[in-house]
Parts: structure tokens; sequence; C-alpha cells
């Protein structure tokens, strides 16, 4: 059998778990707006392309993200290494920030690691498809086209976050897969 290394999946739910903690802990209520991602961050608070991910709105929100990112990250993890894991993952990450920077509406924070987690779908799908997994192929596409219709049908989701994140995991995806 072979041994599961979500190393890099396991860490980043954690790093994810104890910030929004540390936020709940000391009552913090304005963590999206200090800590989000805004139109025009990179040049005037470049920290946000970073920080944006371990924030969330609320408990539905970093559950939401935190299941997706643990059934999604160990698979393609343990299929493509942690090494590539973790640099799809910062792709993603930064793919998401840089398209909000550029795309978000002045006013608007973006938060979550939903960015990420898009990188990681379309970077896992690649796999599935490289190595002729076509069931889990179409199972993916199809929960994709659902994650789009969301994406687009609510006007508090991040569709630049989820785009951006989408682009680089597809770009650094066919890269290293």
């Amino acid at each position: 059998m072979k041994k599961s290394k979500e190393t890099a999946t396991v860490a980043l739910w954690a790093l994810v778990m104890i910030c929004q903690l540390l936020i709940v802990a000391n009552n913090y209520s304005n963590a999206g707006k200090d800590f989000g991602m805004v139109k025009g961050a990179l040049t005037t608070e470049p920290y946000r392309l970073i920080t944006c991910a371990f924030v969330h709105g609320s408990s539905i929100h970093i559950l939401g993200n935190l299941l997706s990112l643990y059934y999604i990250g160990k698979d393609l993890e343990n299929s493509i290494g942690t090494l590539k894991f973790i640099l799809i993952s910062f792709a993603s990450l930064i793919g998401s920030s840089l398209m909000v920077n550029f795309f978000g509406k002045y006013g608007e924070y973006h938060i979550g690691i939903s960015g990420i987690i898009f990188g990681l779908f379309i970077a896992l799908i690649i796999y599935k498809y490289k190595h002729r997994k076509m069931i889990d192929f179409m199972q993916l596409v199809f929960f994709l086209a659902i994650n789009i219709i969301i994406t687009v049908s609510k006007s508090n989701v991040s569709w630049q976050g989820h785009l951006g994140g989408a682009i680089a995991g597809l770009i650094t995806g066919i890269a290293l897969i």
C-alpha cells in the first residue's frame, strides 16, 4: 500500500485554522478589512497578496474551504509530490491575488483560500487527464462546473480570485505535471 504524504496539505490546512482561531480568540472583527486583498494593494500593501488567503468571513466559509482543500489537496499532493504541490499552491495564491489587484473593484475585500483551491482543482484535473483516470476526470469537471456556476451567481464570491487561482493552477499544472 502506498504511504500517504499529504504533509503540505495538512500544514496549509492547519495554518488557515490557526490564523482563524487567532482572529476569533482576539475578537478581531476587522481582519478582512486589514488583511484581505484589495484592488491596487500590489504597490501599496503587498503583504495582502499572501494574508488574504488566511482570513475567512464566516464558519461556513472556512469549513467549505478547508474541506475542499483537504480532499483536493491530499489527492493532488499524493499524486504529484509535496514540492510540486507547494509550487502550484503558491502560484495559485499569487495568481488569485494579482487578478484581484488588477480587476477587483475599489472598496471590496477579497478573503479566503479559495483561489488556491481553484488552482489545485485545475492541477488535479490536469493530472487525472494526463494519467487517463477518466472517471475521476469527468467527476472533477462536473464539480468544477458547479463551482463556476456558484462563483458567477453569487455577488459575494470573488470571481477574480477564483479565476486568477485557476489560471495560475493551469499554467503551473501544465508545466509541472
